[in-house]
């Protein structure tokens, strides 16, 4: 159980991260959305809650009655949780259609990304600290894990 929750917790900052590099990325690219620099924090957490909340439900809302739409759940669930943010929070804003789509668009292609590839660069970093350092044994003993290479 405590594993479980830890992996929640991990997986939930790793999409908390995610969410705010895509808002940022959609932030510096257009001119048509704005953050306040006070709110950022407050509207990615809003946001990275909201679409992790209704995703599930747009998904199997998807698959039950348009099976055809699944595969477009991500963007959807941008969308409505973007919409939703603008609404609870006064931080964030956009203005005109067009930054509506490209922004629904660039915050779920960038957290997409993000998230996919955040837990490889920990892992890796991981890895190569384990291989450069060497394990520790229980009596405190230094192990290389490649000794059996050389």
């Amino acid at each position: 159980m405590f594993r479980f929750m830890i992996r929640l917790l991990i997986r939930f900052v790793i999409f908390l991260v995610a969410a705010g590099v895509g808002l940022l990325v959609a932030v510096i690219a257009l001119p048509g959305l704005s953050v306040t620099v006070t709110s950022f924090i407050i509207d990615v957490a809003i946001f990275a809650v909201i679409r992790s909340v209704i995703s599930p439900f747009i998904l199997k809302s998807a698959a039950r009655y348009a099976r055809a739409l699944v595969g477009a759940t991500g963007l959807f669930s941008t969308a409505a949780a973007l919409a939703l943010t603008t609404w609870i929070s006064s931080g964030l804003t956009i203005t005109g259609i067009p930054t509506w789509l490209l922004a629904t668009l660039i915050i779920w292609l960038v957290s997409m990304l993000i998230a996919f590839l955040l837990p490889f660069l920990i892992l890796k970093g991981l890895l190569g600290a384990w291989l450069r350092n060497g394990l520790r044994t229980r009596d405190g003993n230094q192990k290389n894990p490649t000794s059996h290479l050389i």
